[in-house]
């Protein structure tokens, strides 16, 4: 019993590599750049989010410690020696509350926060309280969180001048570290300081 072999000749479609084979390899070389792509958007996204906390917190808490301010200054009775520390913990306190919705935010075990970074400085040089002359607030220069060299604008030098008006205002500076999720070999993509000062004048009428 004989067997007929047939050959197939050259460049009929048996022999061509199939579109579907070769769309699969496409994609496969293609899928790391376009998850790289996909991520680092992402990232944007949580940068730019994050740095909208990070000035409202600021914001906010030198808001809140100005009117904190006022409050004393006009209180007859205010121990001039807890003005400063109560406008401090005043503006950490709300600063450390709004800065809840970043991620990676430490707190201490009294519930103030160590990352973000926050510093307070109030400016009322030649201002009196309680009829106390004050000299500064001694608390310029001191900071919440933990020392981090890349922090460079919570660290700079604090002024002693008042607000153009000539009244006394609150400033209130944060340093975040934002760590980024995309990561490329050979690319190290380093974490970010996002770094805001907001300041807020003490309406003394």
């Amino acid at each position: 019993m004989s067997r007929t072999v047939r050959r197939i000749p050259d460049g009929s479609p048996c022999n061509r590599p199939t579109a579907g084979g070769q769309s699969l390899v496409e994609f496969g070389l293609i899928l790391p750049f376009m998850l790289v792509f996909l991520l680092g958007i992402a990232d944007l996204g949580r940068l730019f989010a994050s740095a909208i906390v990070v000035q409202a917190a600021t914001r906010d808490g030198a808001e809140a410690a100005a009117q904190e301010y006022v409050q004393l200054a006009r209180d007859s009775t205010i121990d001039p020696s807890t003005f400063y520390t109560t406008i401090h913990a005043k503006a950490e306190a709300v600063t450390c509350a709004e800065a809840q919705r970043l991620p990676g935010v430490t707190t201490d075990s009294s519930g103030a926060c160590t990352q973000p970074i926050i510093a307070i400085c109030v400016h009322d040089n030649g201002y009196s309280i309680s009829g106390v002359p004050q000299s500064g607030d001694p608390g310029c220069g001191a900071y919440a969180g933990t020392a981090d060299p890349a922090c460079t604008g919570v660290a700079s030098p604090w002024t002693t001048a008042l607000d153009p008006t000539g009244l006394p205002y609150v400033e209130v500076r944060m340093c975040d570290r934002f760590d980024m999720l995309t990561q490329v070999p050979m690319f190290h993509l380093g974490p970010l300081y996002l770094q805001q000062t907001s300041t807020f004048v003490a309406a003394l009428y």
